[in-house]
């Protein structure tokens, strides 16, 4: 067990495919130690903050941890005994943070969680729906214009497409990480089975299975707003929450804000022509990733799943 200031483990992503739930349930276990803010993603911009120029872009830029002590100090509330993870989606598919991250922690273990491309891309899409930062109401138009936004300077979420592609993914991971250090767990598995889910990532960590508890059931929901001046409230600056801030503690903090989004939140039917227009872009990379992981992935090329 590390007692320096990195990570045991990290969960890598994928963006949009159960980290939260994974983590708030990882959280609750006595013996891990989860680092707070969840997207620090220390490693991945070295001493470099982002400077990302798309809609409420700036949410990653006041997240990302950048200067080292800040860093270092995060951990200061690990217990004895306790192993101490982090969670950063970006990982997954920025090769060079996650290689500055196995060289800081060469014992790291990795857990990335794989959804199907096309649920997952839209989840993504129906994310920034909610937030009120994605403006192009067709999904299908919205994929079309990630690429373009991306080269342009926005954030990395916005090339819905691109972050649905695992199989170069995962072989960095293994190349970077190491194969017997990888945990690949299917956003499936975890829906279906979250009490065996969590119990096989325990194990995978080395900490006793039977003190987890399964994560809740819906976390971080994309979709319609009910209530515009709650949602406004949870998620942009405001006076009353700079006051409160300092007098509650991070992790309920956090805690109470996903659960009033959750509550807040009228989740968005997926399009079933959405699947027929991506299924091309998706079909190769879905082999290759059967190949790499040894999985069957034909659901994910007939299969429509709910958000």
């Amino acid at each position: 067990m590390s007692t320096k200031h990195v990570p045991d483990f990290v969960v890598v992503g994928a963006a949009r495919s159960g980290t939260t739930a994974l983590w708030q349930a990882l959280g609750r276990h006595p013996e891990i130690f989860t680092y707070l803010p969840k997207e620090a993603h220390h490693h991945l911009f070295a001493a470099q903050p982002p400077s990302f120029t798309g809609p409420g872009d700036d949410i990653l830029s006041r997240q990302v941890v950048t200067d080292a002590a800040a860093y270092a100090e995060g951990y200061h509330g690990r217990r004895p005994g306790q192993i101490a993870g982090e969670a950063g989606v970006y990982y997954l598919h920025q090769r060079e943070g996650l290689e500055r991250l196995a060289t800081a922690s060469p014992e790291v273990r990795a857990i990335a969680l794989l959804r199907d491309p096309t649920d997952r891309a839209f989840s993504s899409w129906a994310h920034l729906r909610r937030d009120d930062r994605e403006t192009e109401g067709d999904p299908l138009r919205a994929m079309e214009l990630g690429a373009d936004r991306v080269a342009n300077g926005w954030e990395w979420i916005w090339d819905y497409v691109a972050l649905s592609l695992y199989a170069d993914a995962v072989t960095d991971l293994h190349d970077l990480v190491g194969k017997d250090r990888t945990l690949l767990v299917r956003y499936d598995d975890l829906v279906d089975r979250p009490d065996a889910v969590v119990s096989e990532v325990c194990t995978f960590l080395g900490v006793d299975p039977s003190l987890a508890t399964a994560p809740p059931e819906r976390v971080n929901t994309g979709g319609t707003p009910r209530s515009g001046r709650l949602h406004e409230f949870l998620t942009r600056p405001n006076g009353l929450k700079d006051t409160l801030r300092p007098l509650v503690p991070d992790r309920l903090v956090q805690r109470t804000y996903r659960v009033a989004m959750a509550r807040n939140v009228e989740p968005i039917g997926q399009p079933p022509e959405l699947r027929r227009a991506l299924a091309p872009q998706f079909a190769s990379d879905i082999s290759r990733l059967e190949t790499v992981t040894g999985w069957d992935l034909e659901a994910w090329r007939t299969v429509v799943h709910a958000v």
